[in-house]
């Protein structure tokens, strides 16, 4: 669900607390989204070209779902969820748009 940080979860950071868990979904933090906590993001994600995910077979950009909700969501409903956009910045969106997900894998 949007805004699960696995085991490191709590009511009051949006899902953008950083995950104990070995597969999960990066949240805005961890992508460089969240100019508060630059010092948090993934090295991978150094700009928006960075966070484009393309489809395998077309070479066509697509929108990606992030495990950070948007402020204006319960944390129980959980019905604004941020996603990453075809340009590689963020927005947000519910939950019934049609989005990829990029999982990360902590060994």
């Amino acid at each position: 669900t949007c805004g699960s940080a696995g085991t490191n979860s709590s009511n009051n950071n949006y899902g953008d607390g950083l995950s104990n868990d070995y597969l999960f979904l990066p949240s805005k933090v961890e992508v460089g989204l969240d100019s508060n906590n630059a010092d948090k993001k993934f090295s991978a994600y150094s700009d928006d070209a960075s966070r484009v995910k393309k489809h395998y077979n077309a070479g066509s950009a697509s929108w990606w779902w992030l495990r950070s909700y948007h402020s204006y969501s319960s944390y129980l409903s959980c019905n604004l969820c941020y996603f990453v956009s075809s340009a590689g910045s963020n927005s947000y969106s519910d939950y019934t748009y049609i989005c990829g997900v990029a999982f990360c894998f902590a060994f």
